[in-house]
């Protein structure tokens, strides 16, 4: 009786890897669009193409965003993943005799990066996307997919948008921080769900990578002003403002200018960056001086010494910084 029953079993798995190897390796794409089989566009997604490369997925209208759904969902279906996740438990010797699943993150990162690179007009794959993120296991796919909701391609949703927001939230529980990263931006397009949004962002601005907490305060800002404006997270932005990146660090400045609060810190610091030796720092703590116009006494004397730097680029920021502040004062000191 247990011999029968192995030997069913036997058969029965050996019948469920066939039909999982025959949807996995089934021929698609047979059909030709504008010269090319379907198959054939998505393999030639290339991840870091060119606009012309755009321009002609976009050409391809509703039938381009059909295939680049297929691609993002390469890997994901039903029975793909479910034959993915049989394979590596099959007994050695049937392990030999089936195919090996396919490799298809390199598929879904290139359809994600043309889904990007289209903007409002992959809209119609927004429902895709967002399935996407409930069943992805692979965080880089993940972010890239995050990476697409930015406030234009949010703007004019509904449903949709109360859907990722979800899937927005999980993300910031992740170890991977380019998905936290992304995962704030977008949460800064929900200001009319601030309740369940400024705590995440509110927590996130305390997160181990500077760039998250950056990030989490400036979409703060955007959701929450109020709470942007504390002091403690001003001084979140002045300590990401004295980071030994200026990448991160010009950012910083960039939005202690946008956001003009908490003038008793935050001037201080832009002086110091100002007069600091990193000219993109440098410059861009200039122009974020010339914003807060109710300290005017306090920073005009700055920027009127800052038209003697011996960068031509500070000088230059300088200058422009004081024409916003007191373009009177810009006039006394020789600014054209």
């Amino acid at each position: 009786m247990r011999k029968r029953f192995r030997i069913w079993f036997v058969i029965l798995l050996v019948a469920l890897v066939g039909v999982g190897a025959w949807f996995v390796l089934r021929p698609q794409g047979g059909r030709l669009i504008k010269g090319k089989t379907e198959r054939d566009w998505i393999k030639s997604l290339n991840y870091s193409g060119d606009s012309a490369e755009a321009e002609q997925w976009r050409a391809l209208g509703p039938e381009g965003i059909r295939m680049l759904i297929k691609a993002l969902e390469a890997g994901n279906g039903p029975m793909e993943s479910r034959y993915t996740w049989l394979w590596p438990k099959l007994p050695p010797f049937l392990r030999q005799r089936v195919p090996i699943p396919a490799n298809s993150y390199k598929t879904r990162m290139c359809a994600v990066s043309m889904l990007r690179r289209l903007g409002t007009d992959a809209r119609s794959a927004v429902p895709a996307m967002i399935r996407t993120l409930r069943v992805e296991k692979l965080d880089g796919v993940r972010q890239g997919v995050i990476g697409c909701f930015d406030e234009d391609m949010l703007k004019g949703l509904g449903r949709e948008k109360g859907e990722l927001l979800p899937e927005l939230v999980r993300a910031m529980q992740s170890s991977d921080w380019g998905l936290r990263n992304n995962a704030a931006i977008s949460l800064g397009c929900y200001p009319e769900r601030a309740d369940v949004v400024a705590p995440v962002l509110v927590k996130a601005a305390h997160d181990s990578n500077v760039q998250v907490q950056l990030m989490a305060v400036g979409a703060l800002y955007r959701v929450a002003p109020r709470l942007a404006g504390e002091p403690e997270m001003v001084q979140i932005v002045i300590n990401v403002l004295k980071d030994p990146d200026d990448q991160i660090a010009y950012r910083a400045a960039t939005l202690l200018g946008e956001m003009g609060v908490q003038p008793s810190l935050a001037v201080p610091a832009l002086i110091e960056a100002l007069q600091g030796t990193n000219t993109l720092v440098a410059c861009t703590s200039a122009y974020a001086l010339g914003k807060f116009k109710g300290q005017a006494d306090t920073v005009v004397p700055v920027l009127v010494r800052g038209l003697n730097h011996s960068d031509g680029s500070v000088r230059s920021a300088a200058g422009r910084a004081l024409k916003q502040i007191d373009p009177e004062a810009a006039v006394k000191a020789g600014v054209k």
